[in-house]
């Protein structure tokens, strides 16, 4: 990765950061209004589903926002730490391309891919065909 392309990267990283840290306050307002949005006496049982249902997508809403303003930060650590844009799993270095649309990537494709498959398998799988599995 070049100068300009870390420079170019560390930018969009920051510009990114402030508008999910500027979009927080208003999610986390709207998640407190849902809940107390609930009516203390819910007079049927699809009342309290679609309010328990507006409660959660508030929560997964409210909780997506966190995640992302947590992974462009320690994006921005990692360049300010010259490790930005090496893989955790292998080490190597991630592809621009991966970079461009995922600027708060810390894996590269293969091993983020790896992982996502152990993770909905949940099977130990090989990272490279000659591994024998545990």
């Amino acid at each position: 990765m070049t100068q300009d392309e870390l420079i170019d990267l560390r930018s969009k990283i920051s510009k990114l950061h402030d508008e999910v840290e500027s979009t927080i306050p208003t999610a986390k307002l709207f998640l407190k209004e849902t809940a107390e949005g609930i009516p203390k006496v819910i007079l049927n049982e699809f009342d309290y589903a679609k309010a328990e249902t507006d409660l959660l997508n508030e929560a997964d809403n409210y909780n997506l926002k966190i995640f992302k303003q947590r992974r462009l930060k320690n994006a921005l650590a990692r360049i300010r730490n010259n490790c930005f844009g090496i893989c955790f799993g292998c080490g190597e270095e991630i592809e621009m391309s991966r970079l461009a649309v995922h600027p708060e990537a810390f894996r590269c494709i293969y091993c983020q891919e790896y992982m996502e498959r152990e993770r909905d398998t949940h099977v130990t799988i090989p990272l490279f065909p000659w591994q024998k599995s545990a």
